[in-house]
């Protein structure tokens, strides 16, 4: 929220998920990202946006793989991307030390 900067990416698919995802990919300093977002519904220009066709992205400078095709407009928008990147540690945290208090509990599933 406080350090998006906007930049441009091209669709190369749509999300397999559905609900109107869409797979991108998109370049900050030389390195490429690949991203998945819906699309940008209030910008007329780039609401029906399909693969092979480039789109505004808006993504953070310090952490540039998150990322989405239209700019948030509060923190509610960038809540998913933050759910999967703690879930993404708690994974990693039971890896590394399945008996850490944060690590889930494998024994009960």
């Amino acid at each position: 929220m406080h350090d998006g900067q906007q930049g441009t990416a091209t669709v190369t698919k749509e999300y397999a998920g559905g609900h109107g995802r869409l797979v991108y990919q998109y370049t900050v300093s030389q390195k490429q990202f690949t991203g998945v977002s819906n699309s940008n519904w209030k910008d007329e220009k780039y609401r029906d946006v399909r693969p092979g066709n480039e789109a505004p992205v808006y993504f953070s400078t310090s952490h540039p793989w998150l990322s989405q095709l239209y700019k948030p407009e509060g923190y509610i928008d960038v809540l998913p991307a933050l759910a999967a990147l703690a879930l993404a540690v708690v994974f990693v945290m039971t890896a590394v030390n399945p008996k850490s208090k944060l690590a889930l509990n494998v024994d009960r599933i």
